[in-house]
């Protein structure tokens, strides 16, 4: 089995990109975001450590008066996001419990070899030290204009939250140093010009692993 890690800074398009390669390279995807949000659904045990960690507070609000039976209350994730946006020593409390929880996951489906080539997707996939069950590491790049203008359309942040969150994360340096292939996604609309640059990665990365896709 090749691993693909596919990292990109906030804004860069890795959603899109993974969606891309998926879609028309029939690529099996594991993104970092949804993988958590699962382990952190009832009853897995990081669910019962956050809850443990955070309190109660961060559950959702449940009517109990129309339920039979009590039913363990998911965690309500803009209520988590609220307390850790912030606090970085809450947010790395958070992160303690939950990524090692997403790596095993992801060595688990290393391990079970169902696959001959999959792409794992994490923002922090260099800082988490995924590269060491990788073997290459693709880059989704954009400048920060580009990044900048996605983030406050899609998420609807001011200019300078979409900065702030950009200052938070490495520089293209630092991600051009580790990278093995480069995306390139400065592509706002022109999706034609993203599926070129899709498909020149893909043939290089065809002819060091000709069998592969």
């Amino acid at each position: 089995m090749v691993v693909i890690g596919l990292t990109g800074g906030i804004g860069s398009g890795k959603s899109f990109v993974l969606e891309l390669l998926h879609k028309r390279y029939d690529i099996p995807v594991f993104e970092s975001d949804k993988v958590a949000k699962d382990l952190m659904m009832p009853p897995n045990d990081i669910y019962k450590d956050v809850v443990l960690e955070f309190g109660e507070s961060i559950l959702e609000d449940v009517d109990e008066t129309s339920i039979d039976r009590p039913v363990e209350k998911p965690i309500d994730r803009e209520k988590l996001r609220q307390i850790v946006m912030n606090d970085e020593k809450s947010l790395a409390r958070l992160n303690a419990i939950v990524h090692p929880g997403v790596k095993k996951y992801f060595k688990d489906i290393i391990a079970s070899d169902n696959y001959s080539v999959i792409i794992i997707e994490s923002a922090i996939l260099l800082q988490d030290g995924y590269d060491e069950i990788c073997d290459e590491i693709w880059y989704v790049r954009a400048d920060r204009v580009t990044r900048r203008n996605r983030i406050m359309k899609d998420r609807g942040y001011t200019y300078e939250k979409a900065n702030s969150f950009m200052d938070n994360q490495p520089d293209d340096d630092y991600y051009m140093e580790h990278a093995d292939r480069v995306i390139n996604n400065n592509h706002f609309k022109e999706l034609e010009l993203l599926i070129l640059e899709v498909d020149s990665v893909i043939k290089s990365f065809k002819e060091k692993y000709p069998f592969i896709i």
